[in-house]
């Protein structure tokens, strides 16, 4: 016989569980969207290898904390790969011009901005810049990040994702692991856009 107390305990346990988001995605170093596209089954067992273009010091070990954390989510890199995981990425922000470039000449995309060649009159300026005194605290950087998985033999898209979030960490190392154990949690597997 079920006493009070236990159907209590198992009404309130129900109850948090259907609070609870689905398909939520945890990754402490950036808080946004994720998705993720299921094109093809992947291969089993499944062997990812990472496309490092540019191979500096910095990118060698970002691709390692990247490579840890899929492979502590269960995602194999040892051996020889039946998929090559590509990632492209484009950070904006966290500095007083808010997108890491002059922002007299640029816009947000790298483009030549129409402010650029204006001479004469009032020099315009972003609201909440400082003319005197210290220089402004970093804001929010923001992470836009696309992870594709690719068949090694035919180079066919099997699975993609897509990241969409502010950078919560100055910790790029962490930032790559994190990154690496969402891959490796999700790889192959649909991701409607959920929250993380």
């Amino acid at each position: 016989m079920i006493n009070r107390t236990t159907i209590v305990g198992i009404a309130a346990t129900a109850l948090c569980l259907a609070a609870a988001p689905s398909g939520a995605w945890a990754m402490g170093s950036c808080s946004g969207q994720y998705s993720a596209a299921a094109l093809k089954p992947l291969p089993r067992p499944t062997v990812a290898t990472i496309d490092v273009l540019d191979n500096s010091p910095r990118n060698l070990q970002l691709s390692q904390a990247l490579t840890r954390g899929m492979n502590n989510a269960g995602l194999a890199t040892a051996g020889t790969g039946n998929v090559r995981l590509s990632v492209s990425y484009t950070l904006t922000g966290g500095g007083g011009g808010g997108y890491g470039r002059r922002r007299d000449s640029y816009d947000q995309w790298g483009a030549q901005s129409e402010w650029g060649g204006m001479s004469g009159g009032v020099p315009m300026e972003q609201p909440g810049m400082p003319r005197f005194g210290a220089a402004p605290s970093p804001g929010p950087r923001t992470l836009m990040l696309r992870a594709d998985l690719r068949d090694t033999t035919t180079g066919l898209p099997l699975w993609i994702a897509t990241i969409q979030c502010q950078v919560q960490t100055g910790n790029e190392q962490q930032l790559a692991y994190d990154i690496g154990t969402l891959i490796g949690q999700s790889a192959g597997k649909r991701v409607d856009r959920s929250s993380m």
